[in-house]
């Protein structure tokens, strides 16, 4: 049985080094748009949960008060625990059993009740903060449902969408997870009729109107 020389098996290891950074940035690539699976996956689900919610409370999309914090009695004031359990499944490691999909994985995990890294549309939830009157609820029926965008990936561990998220630092942060476009660029957007799609950067900064984010006359 021949031995290999030592050339060659120094040969052998470069082909095997040169094979490995070739196919290593594609399987880094593919598990990036993995996880964006996942998270769109995720933005779908609570999608439908809310929907259920909305055909079952007169057309509004669970209220959100964005004044309950870590001391306010905040249950059933957020978004997604009204959506607990009625229509989406408590979660298994998150603080009070918030559910596991409000989520992406490539977000900043905050594990506190009140936080999220899937952002719902605050001009659609609604919110009790004063000083802005206009974005108290509003039935989506007045919303163009194709266009209005309902969730996103959220900028750090926040449940509530603001056009004033659409900024450059945020969508670009330099820590990757607490991007609002973290998925190579791209953030997962859901609108209120359903369809979803990754969004590029480009695209979220070219945003200069609140009407992808509501278009209804108070």
């Amino acid at each position: 049985m021949k031995k290999f020389t030592l050339i060659e098996l120094l040969v052998v290891v470069a082909i095997i080094g040169m094979l490995a950074s070739i196919l290593l940035p594609s399987l880094s690539q593919a598990r990036l748009k993995a996880r964006q699976a996942v998270c769109l996956s995720n933005q779908r689900q609570i999608h439908t949960a809310t929907f259920s919610y909305i055909t079952e409370n007169n057309n509004y999309a669970p209220f959100d008060n964005h004044l309950a914090g870590a001391t306010d009695n905040w249950k059933n004031k957020t978004w997604y625990n009204l959506l607990i359990p009625g229509y989406l499944p408590p979660g298994s490691k998150i603080v009070d059993g918030a559910s596991d999909v409000q989520f992406c994985p490539d977000g900043q995990q905050e594990f506190n009740k009140w936080q999220s890294t899937i952002a719902m549309n605050t001009l659609v939830s609604g919110t009790i903060q004063r000083s802005y009157p206009e974005w108290d609820p509003a039935p989506v029926t007045r919303a163009t449902m194709e266009e209005t965008m309902i969730l996103m990936d959220a900028y750090g561990a926040r449940r509530g969408l603001w056009p004033t998220h659409l900024l450059p630092e945020n969508l670009l942060d330099a820590n990757t997870q607490n991007r609002v476009a973290r998925h190579m660029g791209k953030a997962n957007v859901t609108y209120l009729d359903g369809h979803a799609k990754a969004r590029s950067y480009n695209y979220l900064l070219g945003i200069t109107t609140d009407h992808t984010f509501l278009d209804h006359e108070k």
